[in-house]
C-alpha cells in the first residue's frame, strides 16, 4: 500500500511544482490558492505515509482510504490543467481588450486631429461616427450632422455620387471623386472625397474623407477667365492680391 501512497504524493507534488510555475507566470490569486490546497494535501499524505510505516497491518478502510487519496490526486493535477486553460484565456481575453483600447485611442486620436473631414457610414449608409473637421467644413454641430441625411449636405448634382460611392467600394475598389457640398448657410464647398472600405469587428465600414479644395477651383476657374478673356483684349491678374484687370 506504501507504492500507492509514493504514487499519490508524487502525483501531488507534481501538481503542486506545476501550479507553482503557472502562479509565477500568471500572477493570480485563484492559483496561488491551488498552490496552497495542493501543499497542504501534499503534506498530510506525507503524515499519512510516515503512519502508514508503523505497522504491518493493513485494513481493509486504508485500503480504500489509499485509493481515495489516489483519485483525489490526480483530480488535482487535473485540476491545475483545467484552471491554466481558464486562466490562460482570461488573461489572452484581457491582453487583446487592452490592445483593442489602444488602437480605439490611436484611432480616436488621428480621426479627431485629422485635417480631413472624416465621415463614417455603416452598411445602410447611415452616418456612424465624425470628425471635428466634418463639422466645421459644413458648418453644423455634431449633433446636427447625426439628424441629417447624407443628401441634405450633398449637392443635389451630386448626389448619385453618394450610391458610387458605396457600389464601388462594395466591389473591393477604392473610391475617388471632386463634389460639391452644401453649407448651413446655403453657400457651396468643392471637396475632393476619397473612400475605403474597412472591416471592424467583421462589420464593414465606409470611411469617406474630405478634402476642402474651393479655393483651388476658385482659382482654376479665375485663370480660365483670365485665359478666355485675353483673347478679346490684354488682361492680367495678380495672383497675389487676387485681382484682375
Amino acid at each position: 500500500m506504501n507504492f500507492i501512497l509514493l504514487i499519490s504524493i508524487a502525483i501531488r507534488l507534481i501538481a503542486l511544482t506545476w501550479s507553482v510555475l503557472l502562479l509565477r507566470q500568471l500572477r493570480d490569486w485563484r492559483m496561488a490558492f491551488l498552490s496552497l490546497m495542493l501543499a497542504l494535501m501534499a503534506l498530510r499524505q506525507f503524515f499519512t505515509l510516515k503512519d502508514s510505516f508503523q505497522g504491518w497491518f493493513i485494513s481493509v478502510n486504508d485500503y480504500s482510504e489509499e485509493f481515495f487519496g489516489l483519485l483525489v490526486s490526480v483530480l488535482a493535477l487535473l485540476m491545475v490543467v483545467f484552471l491554466q486553460k481558464i486562466l490562460q484565456e482570461l488573461k489572452d481575453k484581457e491582453l487583446k481588450i487592452t490592445r483593442e483600447k489602444q488602437l480605439h485611442n490611436t484611432y480616436e486620436k488621428y480621426f479627431n486631429a485629422s485635417t480631413s473631414g472624416i465621415f463614417v457610414f455603416n452598411k445602410d449608409k447611415h452616418l456612424v461616427d465624425i470628425n471635428p473637421m466634418a463639422c466645421e467644413m459644413h458648418g453644423y454641430t455634431r449633433e446636427e450632422m447625426f439628424t441629417m441625411q447624407p443628401t441634405e449636405y450633398i449637392h443635389p448634382d451630386d448626389h448619385y455620387l453618394f450610391n458610387n460611392f458605396f457600389s464601388t467600394l462594395k466591389k473591393g475598389k477604392t473610391f475617388s471623386c471632386i463634389a460639391k457640398g452644401v453649407k448651413k448657410d446655403g453657400s457651396l464647398i468643392d471637396v475632393e472625397v476619397n473612400g475605403v472600405l474597412i472591416n471592424i469587428d467583421n462589420e464593414r465600414y465606409y470611411f469617406a474623407s474630405l478634402i476642402d479644395i474651393t479655393e483651388q477651383v476658385q482659382n482654376l476657374e479665375k485663370l480660365n477667365s483670365v485665359l478666355a478673356g485675353s483673347q478679346d483684349g490684354h488682361w492680367d491678374w495678380d495672383v497675389v492680391t487676387n485681382k484682375e484687370w
